[in-house]
């Protein structure tokens, strides 16, 4: 089953954008989420497209089982 943390903020310009992070941890809790969400927006470590990250949002764990057809 691969897993992805989506994290989700909105940038200077009020639009919505989201980092997708492959393979998180497994025991990942919301406050993990958040505290890293907000430290990428405070330290400008990334941008949206046209803007800043201006606030962090949420953040999903989204899985995706994967099965052979034979």
């Amino acid at each position: 089953m691969n897993k992805t943390l989506r994290l989700e903020f909105v940038d200077a310009n009020g639009k919505k954008c989201s980092i997708s992070i492959s393979d998180p941890k497994d025991n990942v809790t919301k406050i993990d989420a958040s505290e890293f969400g907000t430290y990428l927006v405070n330290e400008k470590i990334v941008a949206a497209k046209d803007a800043a990250l201006e606030s962090y949002q949420k953040a999903f764990l989204v899985t995706r089982q994967e099965i052979e057809l034979v």
